[in-house]
């Protein structure tokens, strides 16, 4: 099904994240950097996953693109986990603040206290 070419991988790219992804790979391309994105990809059978691409381009003696090359990952499970704890964060954030109770922390490194409005 994946004829293993850029114009397969556009089209498994979200269709709200492919401008983004384009962008980048052609600013890498006349900057000579090396660039690093992070996208959705829908799967043939619509299930949506997050992937994270890094590559390059080798360029000629004129400074002419003449390959590009990276790697893909999937990303899908760290980014559930970054948006469960955000979730969790907030969670906890709204029942301190209703409960009114107070929250304190100590960073036994630098020595620094950090205390909510309520615990003082």
């Amino acid at each position: 099904e994946f004829d293993s070419t850029f114009e397969a991988v556009l089209r498994r790219i979200h269709p709200d994240d492919r401008e983004s992804v384009l962008k980048q790979v052609e600013e890498s391309r006349i900057e000579h950097k090396m660039f690093r994105i992070e996208f959705r990809v829908v799967w043939p059978n619509g299930v949506v996953r997050w992937a994270h691409a890094q590559g390059e381009y080798t360029y000629d003696e004129n400074g002419r693109a003449v390959r590009r090359y990276g790697a893909v990952m999937d990303i899908t499970a760290r980014k559930e986990a970054v948006e469960a704890q955000v979730r969790n964060n907030e969670r906890l954030r709204q029942a301190v603040r209703v409960a009114n109770i107070g929250i304190f922390d100590r960073d036994y490194s630098s020595n620094a206290l950090f205390w909510t409005p309520e615990m003082a």
